[in-house]
């Protein structure tokens, strides 16, 4: 049985495991792919400016600031500047 079952078919929330080095690293290596093709999948998740989606949304920046606190539209901040994602502001709409 490969680690990925034994993690999906656990059904205790503690399990002390023995793996070789090499299955660990299998494991990660795979996972890792998921992951890129999970990301990969989700073109439509842009990163609009903070300006052009208060424009958009028709609220001012306070506004998406209260929103943000609350967690109703989590902003993603990059170098200083504050991004959301397209799919997020399409929820909301």
């Amino acid at each position: 049985m490969d680690i990925r079952e034994i993690i999906r078919n656990s059904s205790s929330s503690q399990q002390l495991l023995i793996v070789s080095v090499q299955d660990l690293k299998k494991a990660f290596l795979e996972w890792d792919e998921e992951i890129k093709a999970n990301i990969r999948s989700t073109p439509d998740d842009k990163l609009v400016p903070l300006k052009e989606v208060a424009e958009v949304l028709k609220v001012n920046r306070t506004t998406l600031y209260h929103w943000s606190k609350k967690g109703y539209l989590i902003p993603i901040k990059i170098g200083g500047k504050v991004f959301y994602r397209q799919n997020d502001i399409n929820e909301i709409r």
